[in-house]
């Protein structure tokens, strides 16, 4: 965890937003989409987007790029902290196509049943929600297959 991600956990948004700020200078389009995740829950929305849209400009042509899923998931996010389900499941649904290898793509399932529910798309929603928890259960059960082997060589 660097120190932008500790001080965002805290919700000490303003201090993650220097230490993104710095990284993105250094054309880490991680860092620059994670610079958005701040500015949206600043409520800087347009900053917001223009962060995940050159993210996801910077990283189109690798669409399997963490970068780039990661961008699509959070800019989703911030649509639905504008009341835009519509836009949001469009980028859900983005990271969800390119996102089968990447190992947290169970977040943008889970925001996709949010943006369902907002939709009053209840059972639609239910099944996003399920996958989520299906594919948040194989990654702890593999989690720990690679930490009972972690302790098998030490012991």
């Amino acid at each position: 965890m660097n120190k932008g991600e500790a001080l965002r956990q805290i919700y000490r948004y303003s201090e993650a937003l220097e230490c993104y700020d710095e990284l993105a200078r250094f054309n880490d389009t991680l860092a620059l989409s994670e610079k958005g995740v701040c500015l949206a829950y600043l409520k800087r929305y347009d900053e917001a987007m223009q962060c995940f849209n050159e993210t996801v400009a910077r990283t189109k042509a690798l669409k399997n790029d963490n970068s780039y899923i990661r961008a699509e998931i959070n800019m989703g996010i911030a649509f639905l902290l504008q009341k835009d389900p519509d836009s949001a499941l469009a980028c859900f649904d983005e990271a969800i196509s390119y996102g089968k290898g990447y190992d947290k793509i169970w977040t943008a399932w889970f925001c996709k049943g949010v943006a369902l529910e907002s939709l009053d798309r209840k059972e639609v929603a239910s099944g996003a929600f399920h996958e989520a928890a299906s594919l948040r259960i194989r990654e702890f059960r593999e989690r720990s297959k690679l930490q009972a082997a972690q302790e098998q060589i030490k012991g």
